[in-house]
């Protein structure tokens, strides 16, 4: 079935109209028509269209399930980083301070003790 709807007659008489021969116009409607029909096989219809986007629609709502999964996990794994670096964090402070006292205590007694 073609999309493509014409009036062959009415197309025969223009082309007759222009000098064609009754056979000739006639060919080339013919031609027209079976190029019409081959070709409309391939092209989509306002109800396929509905269709892909009513897919894609779905496609769309199960990636953005996935991704919400996804950066829900990154966020639990990036939080137990941080706590992880977090208590690293405090003791190299804890570490720097009594290097800091040690360091304050030798030279307090280099100074004050040693004559």
């Amino acid at each position: 079935m073609s999309i493509l709807k014409f009036d062959t007659l009415s197309v025969v008489r223009e082309l007759e109209g222009y000098g064609f021969e009754p056979r000739q116009a006639e060919g080339v409607v013919e031609v027209l028509k079976k190029t019409t029909e081959a070709g409309s096989e391939d092209l989509a219809t306002k109800g396929d269209v509905a269709l892909v986007r009513s897919d894609l629609k779905e496609v769309e709502t199960r990636l953005d399930a996935k991704i919400d999964k996804v950066e829900a996990a990154l966020d639990a794994k990036i939080d137990k980083v941080e706590a992880v670096l977090s208590a690293k964090l405090d003791i190299l402070k804890w570490i720097g301070g009594v290097i800091a006292i040690a360091a304050v205590s030798a030279a307090v007694k280099y100074v004050f003790f040693t004559s």
